[in-house]
């Protein structure tokens, strides 16, 4: 089950999240899984060499690697990882993201507290 960026009225169980947005050669795929006031959930699917180049959020942000390996930087320092790896980042932070392997991960941005 993969919702359309329900509100906040809503409160959807999103599963399957690894099998319902797959990795596409060559590509990074994002899909919104919530978006309200408050915070907004996207799915990334990144296949292995493609990443994210140097950005920055408006907002903090929360990572969670779900499935593969990937590489997080923030300025001179770059990490390492794996499933279950969380990156509590705040906002306007530079930060890029490269795939070392075929990968999964959660962003929420956290809009207001």
């Amino acid at each position: 089950m993969s919702p359309s960026a329900p509100t906040s009225e809503q409160s959807p169980v999103v599963t399957s999240v690894v099998s319902d947005h797959p990795i596409e050669p060559g590509k990074v795929r994002a899909a919104t899984l919530v978006d309200d006031d408050a915070v907004r959930t996207v799915c990334f699917a990144i296949d292995a060499g493609e990443g994210l180049t140097e950005h920055k959020a408006p907002h903090r942000i929360v990572i969670t690697v779900v499935a593969g390996a990937m590489e997080f930087t923030v300025g001179d320092e770059t990490h390492a990882m794996v499933p279950g790896d969380v990156v509590n980042l705040a906002a306007s932070v530079p930060h890029a993201v490269a795939a070392t392997e075929p990968c999964h991960f959660l962003l929420t941005m956290v809009k207001s507290v």
